[in-house]
């Protein structure tokens, strides 16, 4: 099925945004909130520090937003049931999901006001995760009840996996992928082609959540006895480690500087996000948020993440170092 362009805004609005909410631990925390939205979810972040995410209205009907230069923008592809933005790279283009009005599941790339469909060739449903400097997409189908992984490179598709019901979780410059087999939670890697598990030792599950430009890649280990650590596979070797004084964690992404950022909670139901170098550890630090999380980082060492608010709604937040 090939792709259709759209070049029609069915939601377009210039929103503000309740700017920087407090300085801490080396970071200056802007908030990041739709008004009128119940939640305001954030998902990625590029190089120049654009976010995308979701909100959702009181219909509890999700949009695409993206936040650039202090003003938020909401998008929705036309005939748009719900909008599920996904990834973002360094030129700006938006890929993600959206259910249309048959409500058939479509992936779909926003780029300079226009909207392209996306669908897998034959596929009853195609899902995008993410999109690489390049502008190769990653994706999902589901063809003939087999799911499966791909990118798509200008229309040309290449199918990554297609076993074991593969979910892609991340794509880096030269398109090397990641991701993990949802009916074994093993993860995956795929580079120049090649596809291999990690190896990692007998666990519950292994689920890697993010790559960098060197092919490093992150996330989380559930041992046999339901603790959850973090990890970081480079060169073919395997790092464990827990965050001290927190009892599980999990690394959601890692720049192109190795530095890692991630999730902790304790037995006592608090959270938090960790920044780690290497050698040592950070926290986010949201003054009033009763619980928050980082999700990605760039080059800049911006954090994306969220936090739920005195008024007990998600938000969003982008935290950039103090010069």
């Amino acid at each position: 099925m090939s792709r259709i362009l759209r070049s029609a805004l069915l939601f377009s609005t210039t929103l503000c945004v309740t700017n920087v909410v407090a300085s801490a631990a080396g970071y200056t925390y802007t908030r990041i909130a739709v008004p009128g939205a119940i939640a305001t979810l954030p998902v990625a972040l590029n190089a120049s520090g654009e976010v995308i995410g979701s909100w959702a209205d009181t219909g509890h009907i999700s949009h695409g937003f993206i936040y650039s230069k202090g003003k938020i923008t909401s998008f929705d592809p036309p005939g748009s049931q719900t909008t599920l933005p996904a990834g973002i790279n360094a030129s700006g283009e938006i890929v993600g999901i959206y259910l249309n009005s048959s409500f058939e599941e479509l992936g779909f790339t926003y780029s300079k006001g226009t909207f392209t469909d996306v669908a897998f060739p034959n596929a009853v449903a195609t899902t995008l995760a993410g999109v690489d400097d390049n502008g190769v997409l990653l994706g999902s189908a589901m063809v003939s009840g087999i799911q499966v992984v791909f990118t798509d490179a200008k229309g040309k598709f290449a199918t990554v996996a297609r076993a074991n019901f593969p979910s892609p979780t991340g794509i880096n410059a030269s398109g090397s992928v990641v991701g993990f087999y949802e009916s074994s939670f093993k993860s995956f890697l795929s580079v120049g082609g090649v596809l291999k598990t990690i190896p990692i030792p007998d666990v519950k599950s292994a689920v890697a959540y993010g790559i960098n430009n060197g092919n490093n890649v992150v996330g989380s280990i559930t041992a046999n006895n339901d603790k959850q650590k973090s990890f970081v596979y480079q060169k073919g070797v395997l790092k464990t480690f827990d965050v001290p004084g927190w009892t599980s964690s999990f690394a959601a992404a890692v720049n192109n500087k190795g530095v890692v950022v991630g999730n902790v909670s304790n037995l006592r139901g608090q959270s938090s996000g960790y920044v780690y170098n290497g050698t040592s550890f950070s926290f986010v630090a949201i003054p009033k948020a009763t619980s928050q999380g980082a999700l990605k980082i760039n080059d800049a060492g911006q954090i994306l993440g969220s936090y739920t608010d005195s008024t007990n709604t998600k938000v969003a937040f982008l935290a950039t170092p103090k010069s």
